[in-house]
């Protein structure tokens, strides 16, 4: 008689959210937007700053739901757009009957609430995750 037992890494510890996260951050804020073309999008620009850490590699952002990669904008800063499902509507022709898009939310590895995010990075060649509140920023920069 043969006895084969197999172990998978439970995937909950791929997720894990560190206690004490490497990077700091000095300020984290977000604001909605939407293209001015209808059926063109909208979402949230998320901004992120940090205290100096050359040790580390900054990629990703879980927000409402989404994913979305993060930019470096330079010394310290970071920005991503995440989309959301808003703005979506196309019309017919005749413009009598909008065509909305079937809203989806994606199946992200955490369980987010209100302004949560978790931003994800790497650090000794390892991805780590940490948890944040962001706060909405009000001001609405207008094109001139």
């Amino acid at each position: 008689m043969c006895v084969i037992l197999f172990s998978c890494k439970s995937t909950s510890n791929n997720y894990k959210i560190e206690k004490r996260p490497t990077p700091e951050i000095e300020k984290a804020y977000y604001q909605d937007w939407a293209s001015g073309i209808k059926g063109g999008g909208a979402g949230y620009s998320v901004y992120l700053f940090f205290k100096e850490n050359t040790n580390i590699t900054i990629e990703g952002i879980y927000f409402k739901n989404k994913y979305s990669k993060i930019k470096f904008q330079g010394k310290n800063k970071y920005q991503a757009f995440v989309k959301n499902n808003e703005n979506l509507e196309k019309s017919n022709m005749d413009d009598t009957e909008p065509i909305k898009k079937e809203d989806k939310l994606e199946k992200i590895p955490f369980e987010l609430k209100g302004n949560e995010a978790v931003i994800s990075y790497i650090e000794n060649e390892q991805k780590r995750f940490m948890k944040i509140t962001l706060n909405k920023n009000e001001n609405m920069d207008l094109p001139m």
